[in-house]
């Protein structure tokens, strides 16, 4: 979902002409993008994509979602976000596994070199999946506002 902003509109008799400005990050690829704001009388087919100079884009397909793919768009969204909960649950179950098996108090048959060994690396692994913690979280906070902000137009869109 890519949020744009109005800056510059013109009114004639038989339509008008508005100009959004918003920024994607694309990856090397075929890309599906939704352009937040865009109302469903917009005619698809007047929808013009401007590129800044040195970058490409080409095979450009500009359609409106019906109400059924805005309520797919929805439930892929909500999956999306039920995955990386359940990513994130298990990244902390490591956590608590990490911290618990390092208490060699009830550990008969390890050694010193063993015990050792964890502690030098318990602090990377703990580190790491800390890290993949918050980039899981960060990819959840934003599926979560794609979510709103579709929400939002959807019941905007039924009001009208």
């Amino acid at each position: 979902m890519i949020e744009t902003k109005v800056y510059d509109v013109a009114l004639y008799l038989s339509g008008c002409v508005v100009k959004r400005k918003g920024t994607a990050h694309l990856e090397a690829g075929t890309q599906k993008l939704s352009i937040a704001g865009l109302t469903r009388s917009c005619d698809a087919t007047t929808v013009r994509l401007s590129l800044p100079t040195g970058l490409a884009g080409s095979n450009v397909q500009v359609e409106n979602l019906t109400p059924d793919q805005k309520k797919e768009a929805l439930k892929e969204l909500e999956t999306g976000i039920s995955l990386l909960k359940k990513k994130i649950a298990a990244r902390e179950k490591q956590l608590e596994m990490w911290n618990v098996n390092a208490d060699f108090s009830a550990k008969e048959t390890m050694n010193i070199a063993e015990v050792a060994d964890y502690i030098e690396k318990l602090p990377t692994r703990l580190e790491k999946i800390y890290g993949e913690i918050e980039e899981l979280n960060q990819k959840k906070k934003e599926l979560n506002r794609q979510l709103k902000k579709l929400k939002d137009e959807a019941n905007c869109c039924h009001l009208s």
